[in-house]
């Protein structure tokens, strides 16, 4: 089983014997994140990969400040020197 988001994702596998007219329940989580595995089992599953997702959208928003904040504002107000 996998999750479908611009490709396949997530992918888990579980072998379950199954007898005629018999049901048995069978969880699936997807990841946080499309890099993630997904999670397969008898009881409902916790999905994988919080803390990847977390750190990736904290570096991006540190980038952001930082160029933001820093990086513009030294270009921008450079001093001219002339001649």
């Amino acid at each position: 089983m996998s999750a479908w988001w611009l490709r396949r994702y997530g992918r888990a596998e579980m072998a379950v014997d199954i007898g005629p007219s018999e049901v048995k329940p069978v969880y699936y989580a997807p990841p946080h994140h499309m890099w993630g595995r997904g999670a397969m089992g008898a009881k409902p599953q916790n999905r994988h990969g919080l803390l990847t997702l977390t750190a990736f959208i904290a570096t991006f928003l540190v980038a952001v400040t930082v160029t933001l904040f820093v990086i513009l504002p030294a270009i921008v107000f450079l001093p001219v020197v002339g001649p």
